[in-house]
């Protein structure tokens, strides 16, 4: 059963998630390969020293974020600039 309504995936997508989430005890630990996963990808190598690395890994993680933060938002602002053009186009015709 696919859901074509963007307000309705977005619905069928919010109660999975809180499904899944209300079975869980512990999020922490549900989460922990995927934080793990995450670090992993940002690590330098051992080369590095310990203390060198944990914080170049923390400073990749935090730009990633932030890189993927901007991401969102320039594509919400491109969809709601997209949704103003077709209700001033819509009007136009009227």
């Amino acid at each position: 059963m696919a859901a074509n309504d963007p307000a309705e995936r977005a619905e069928l997508s919010r109660l999975a998630a809180l499904s899944r989430w209300a079975k869980t005890p512990d999020r922490a630990a549900a989460t922990q390969a995927a934080r793990d996963a995450l670090r992993a990808r940002f690590d330098p190598g051992p080369d590095v020293p310990e203390p060198q690395r944990s914080r170049m890994i923390e400073a990749a993680v935090r730009a990633h974020m932030i890189r993927m933060r901007r991401a969102r938002r320039n594509a919400a602002d491109k969809h709601l600039d997209e949704l103003a053009a077709g209700a001033d186009a819509g009007q136009a015709a009227s």
